[in-house]
């Protein structure tokens, strides 16, 4: 089985960091290939996708293991994923190559956490104790990144974020853009250096 993802709105390379964990280089285009014998998918990098460096000294990085990670879906059911680690030639530091359907640190998919935030769905398996807690944890965070998504903005285009109303706050602007919008703006946070911590870990 081989599935390729092309979604523009992930298309976008970066890193997870967190406070005293290793540091996660994330992958926005790759292809899932199925290893029936072992019954776990396998993460291969596109070839119009940058080879990564290491994130904290931009050395040359080389494959070292891997990892078995699992992630539940929209329906309940967990997939299972082989997770490359990588060494740093240079620094000698290790991390983890992770697609962009997985949110760090999370076990729910990207996708599965996404509906829920942006309530386009009413399937998420999590319990509602879960489901509260990222909400919560969103709607704090939500001032915050969108003045770090005015502020990338800003310094893209060379200009001021045009307001067009109080009411139309760049990150709903990205929300409302359709799927695919949380590994975007977890992207632009990693790009702009800022984390996302366990804060912005929705």
């Amino acid at each position: 089985m081989k599935r390729k993802h092309h979604n523009t709105m992930q298309c976008l390379a970066g890193v997870f960091s967190y406070h005293g964990a290793p540091i996660m280089i994330i992958i926005a285009r790759y292809e899932e290939r199925f290893n029936e014998e072992r019954s776990v998918f396998h993460i291969i990098r596109l070839e119009s996708e940058e080879d990564p460096v290491c994130p904290v000294c931009s050395g040359e990085l080389k494959a070292k293991d891997s990892r078995r990670r699992h992630v539940i879906q929209a329906d309940g059911s967990r997939k299972y994923y082989q997770l490359r680690r990588l060494r740093c030639r240079k620094c000698r530091g290790i991390h983890t190559e992770l697609p962009a359907c997985i949110q760090p640190r999370k076990h729910y998919g990207a996708e599965v956490i996404e509906g829920e935030l942006d309530q386009r769905r009413t399937d998420c398996p999590a319990e509602e104790s879960t489901r509260r807690r990222w909400r919560n944890a969103f709607s704090r965070a939500k001032d915050q990144i969108d003045g770090v998504l005015r502020s990338i903005w800003t310094k893209m285009f060379e200009k001021k974020y045009p307001l067009l109303s109080p009411e139309q706050p760049l990150l709903d602007r990205l929300i409302g853009a359709g799927s695919g919008w949380l590994a975007l703006v977890n992207q632009l946070l990693i790009e702009a250096g800022h984390g996302p911590r366990t804060r912005f870990a929705f």
